[in-house]
């Protein structure tokens, strides 16, 4: 037979334990409410943390019931429900004054270190933090920059001495930061501006001979080229996008401009993706064009293409109001260096047709087909993420 008072206690073990999670959820939710994050993801947390609290007050409902806490039934049930909910309360309440503590000394923290850093530094750390939050960087990457980080802190440290008062404020709030209790992207998040805090005061250890430094500058450097590298390259947000496809819709105003973004991507990339073969083709080739011009022709073709998909492509990337720093300087690094090879075959359909040897211009060719091509290739890997977002 069942028994209805075990049943009883495992479904209020089971709403005890729903609440636990829902409270957990909520402390999550109004996290976000206050981190730097877009509004769109606060307003998705707001609408979130209103289905929770109602699911909340269902949940604290039931238990209720299940207590025998009926206020118009039984006289002892105000108090007992008083109880519960002033605790739930309480819980609440001194989740969100934690929250508030928090994020009150990250801001504070975030203000001491990056007020020693440029602009593009700041631009920098904008943009690897947005590559986090976007779940692209690695628990183990994570980790590594945070190792750097510390291994800064040591060294910096060591020579406190040679630092200005803004370093050392920088240093103390980075090292409470890492001392915390936050997570390990919350510390990441506060104490990044370290890697180019000192990498931009190098200059200020230069008098010291206590600590060898170039080999930690160097790799501290390439790290930090790398995540930058790669925060470029997914800067274009859902409202780049957006404004992307409102720049080059056709005229339809009903139009969605993911839609057309999306769309004119997808068109780059199959028309980049075309000339990247035809290229290689003729970099397999080139060393034949001197005896065959049908080779050159259609070499000078797809390069005046090469040349007018990349420009069409950079004018809209220009037309942006943030104008991201990706995909624009490699779509103008690959105009430079198609304009640059298509002069250079054009000198060799010359030389050829003059019964002359090429070879000086075939060998400039050579030596930046390579590149051009590598450029390429990371441009249609981007181009096959951005049109999937």
């Amino acid at each position: 037979m069942n028994n209805p008072q075990g049943s009883k206690a495992k479904r209020r073990a089971d709403i005890e334990e729903n609440i636990t999670k829902i409270l957990e959820l909520i402390k999550e939710h109004e996290d976000l409410l206050v981190a730097p994050v877009s509004p769109d993801q606060k307003h998705n947390a707001s609408r979130r943390i209103t289905e929770l609290k109602q699911f909340l007050a269902d949940q604290e409902a039931e238990l209720e019931k299940l207590n025998g806490f009926q206020l118009d039934k039984n006289p002892s049930a105000s108090t007992s429900q008083e109880y519960v909910k002033t605790d739930l309360d309480k819980n609440l309440a001194e989740i969100k004054e934690e929250l508030k503590r928090g994020f009150d000394d990250i801001k504070r923290g975030q203000d001491d270190i990056q007020h020693i850093l440029s602009t593009g530094r700041k631009e920098e750390i904008r943009s690897i933090i947005e590559l986090i939050r976007a779940g692209i960087v690695s628990q183990e990457e994570m980790g590594h920059t945070l190792q750097i980080i510390q291994d800064s802190l040591v060294i910096l440290q060591e020579n406190d001495e040679e630092l200005s008062t803004e370093v050392r404020a920088a240093i103390a709030q980075a090292k409470s930061a890492l001392n915390s209790e936050m997570g390990l992207q919350g510390k990441l998040e506060l104490t990044l501006p370290i890697i180019p805090a000192i990498l931009d005061y190098k200059v200020e250890f230069a008098a010291s001979d206590t600590v060898d430094l170039n080999q930690f500058f160097e790799n501290s450097r390439t790290w930090w080229n790398s995540l930058t590298k790669r925060a470029y390259k997914n800067l274009w947000s859902i409202d780049t996008l957006e404004e992307y496809g409102n720049f080059v819709q056709s005229g339809d105003p009903q139009a969605d401009p993911l839609q057309i973004a999306r769309k004119s991507l997808k068109q780059y990339h199959s028309e980049l993706e075309e000339q990247h073969k035809t290229i290689a083709g003729f970099d397999a080739r080139i060393h034949q064009s001197v005896s065959n011009l049908n080779i050159l022709i259609k070499a000078q073709e797809q390069f005046n293409s090469l040349q007018k998909t990349s420009e069409s492509f950079l004018q809209d990337v220009l037309r942006l109001s943030e104008k991201p720093n990706y995909p624009k300087q490699d779509l103008e690094r690959i105009k430079e260096l198609s304009g640059s090879i298509l002069a250079q075959i054009d000198a060799v359909a010359g030389s050829v047709a003059n019964n002359g040897n090429p070879i000086q211009q075939i060998n400039q060719i050579k030596r930046n087909l390579p590149t051009l091509r590598r450029i390429l290739k990371q441009l249609l890997s981007w181009l096959e993420q951005m049109k999937s977002i």
